[in-house]
């Protein structure tokens, strides 16, 4: 069952996107959710130097500016990022701006 975290990051996840101790989180990926034209899902694999917590309010990711992802961003503009834990699963639903 799925709960509501809140508005802001939890401090864990605060600190699995803080951009630090990327050595330890090599090879894993974030799989980024965004939603193409016809509202099928698109999902993308980012690393986690690639999505960053920019307070626990906001995340900064880095795409590819061509890339069907960023489209999808700047059409939309809304994205769902996975980070899947020991501790849990957590789905992170935002809103999308350059």
């Amino acid at each position: 069952m799925s709960r509501v975290l809140g508005q802001e990051l939890p401090p864990p996840l605060l600190e699995q996107l803080s951009g630090r101790d990327l050595r330890n989180r090599f090879g894993r990926v974030i799989p980024a959710v965004t939603l193409d034209a016809a509202g099928f899902p698109h999902p993308a694999l980012l690393s986690f130097g690639e999505v960053v917590a920019l307070d626990a309010r906001r995340i900064g990711l880095a795409t590819y500016a061509d890339s069907t992802t960023t489209r999808n961003m700047r059409e939309r503009g809304r994205l769902t990022l996975l980070l899947v834990e020991p501790e849990g699963t957590y789905y992170i639903k935002g809103t999308v701006r350059e």
